[in-house]
């Protein structure tokens, strides 16, 4: 009878698939249009298809989603190159497409890392990619928990790991509607997994109560990201050289680019020292909608995508008209080390707005005296040990972010004070890395001895 139930709950899995395809596909292209991305939407990579010969070396499979979770695996990813390993890299966006090319161009170039277009979530499409790169394990990051995908690397024999794994009340709430919209196949998709990785106590007893049997709780990879040296030296020189304090308000979401818009415009030239705001919405395709915010408040707008050469080579003009403006927009991407490691205080939005939040732990590492807002949910636990650690400071609104910044880039010591608290507080948590390493060997030691003893 279970197994009669798991059989439909893939059928009605893949019969919604089908009929959102389209729907999906459509909001791609506008997208992809919009941003001028290319999706590859239905190319022959994204149904399981690949023209191009594979050498035979068995690698790991690692799917990460977009930017965050491609910053977020990236420590993981090192552990494993370090190791010997080769991966084979899946994305579904092009932002994390390009994050990735950004972040491991030479391991690519060398061939340790090849990218990828996840396939869609068909058993098909899954068992094409299987079939053709014979990946040895398949590892998600945080949340990236797929039916078929798993299904798939369940039929082929190859041992599937959660990494990093983060599961919120919202979270637990979705997929248990999706659980009974599906005849139960949530819940098994979560049973089948090998290992599960979480994050926090939280999320293992969440992850527990979606069916997930084998759980451990190894910490967060993002306690141990290594930001680029360069960019940081780059950003702790400018913090010397430039006279004006920078306000970083970074990773802002739907919704917030306005409000802190008006915020800066009402504390605007309120303080003895007028701050040089840099305003970085979290997606490109808000780039030009943030400085239609900022000019229309009558703001004095400075495009980062244009001044960052001049500055570079040191270009007095360019230097005159950072003096000039108020905001400067960060248009570009990937530059977040450096403009945490040049500011004063870091903002860290998606937390202004009910989005769940942003990683403010890269602020941190940075040095930067770092403030969040009311909604980081997705954060949870490590918001509430940074509080309690007094590492950050959490308001409730973008106006009183921008007052208490404001205060804050004339109080060293105060500022200092919460910098010191950061680095200890970041100490305390760093190893995931390790622990999530140790996890996966003693799973393939198990695997072994069963494959022994079967024979």
């Amino acid at each position: 009878m279970r197994l009669n139930r798991i059989f439909w709950g893939y059928k009605i899995y893949t019969v919604i698939w089908w009929c959102l395809s389209p729907i999906l596909w459509l909001g791609m292209a506008w997208r992809a249009r919009r941003n001028k991305q290319d999706w590859q939407i239905l190319s022959a990579q994204r149904f399981g298809r690949y023209n191009q010969p594979w050498d035979g070396q068995k690698p790991i499979w690692l799917h990460a989603v977009s930017v965050g979770e491609v910053r977020a695996a990236a420590p993981l990813m090192r552990a494993l190159i370090d190791k010997g390993e080769r991966l084979l890299l899946t994305h579904m966006t092009p932002t994390g497409r390009d994050e990735a090319w950004r972040m491991w161009q030479s391991e690519i170039k060398e061939g340790l890392i090849l990218q990828r277009w996840v396939p869609y979530d068909f058993l098909s499409s899954m068992q094409g990619l299987i079939q053709h790169y014979q990946p040895r394990l398949t590892i998600l990051i945080e949340r990236e928990v797929w039916p078929n995908l798993i299904r798939a690397s369940r039929l082929a024999g190859i041992p599937v790991v959660l990494a990093s794994a983060r599961f919120s009340e919202k979270s637990l709430k979705q997929a248990q509607v999706l659980d009974r919209c599906s005849a139960g196949l949530m819940r098994q998709t979560y049973a089948t997994i090998d290992l599960v990785m979480a994050q926090t106590q939280d999320d293992a007893n969440r992850l527990t109560l979606m069916g997930a049997a084998h759980v451990k709780v190894t910490g967060n990879l993002k306690f141990d990201v290594q930001l680029p040296a360069l960019a940081l030296q780059e950003g702790f020189d400018w913090r010397e050289k430039f006279k004006r304090p920078l306000i970083v308000i970074a990773s802002t979401r739907e919704g917030e680019d306005a409000q802190f818009v008006a915020a800066i415009q009402s504390h605007h030239n309120a303080h003895k020292l007028t701050p040089l705001y840099v305003l970085i919405p979290r997606h490109p395709q808000r780039f030009e909608t943030a400085a239609q915010h900022i000019q229309g408040a009558n703001l004095r707008l400075g495009r980062w995508s244009e001044l960052k050469e001049p500055v570079q080579t040191n270009s007095s003009a360019a230097w005159s008209a950072l003096d000039s403006i108020d905001v400067l927009l960060g248009d570009t991407m990937g530059e977040m080390p450096f403009f945490y490691a040049a500011s004063g205080v870091a903002i860290v939005c998606g937390s202004f707005e009910p989005h769940g939040g942003q990683n403010f732990i890269e602020a941190c590492v940075a040095g930067a005296p770092t403030i969040v807002g009311p909604h980081t949910e997705n954060f949870a636990q490590a918001v509430d040990s940074a509080l309690a650690a007094g590492a950050i400071v959490q308001v409730n609104t973008p106006s009183e972010a921008i007052g208490f910044a404001n205060n804050w880039v004339n109080d060293l010591a105060g500022r200092q004070g919460y910098c010191d608290a950061a680095q200890k507080w970041l100490h305390e948590h760093i190893g995931a890395t390790q622990a999530m390493m140790t996890a996966m060997v003693d799973l393939e030691t198990q695997r072994a001895l069963q494959l022994t003893e079967s024979h």
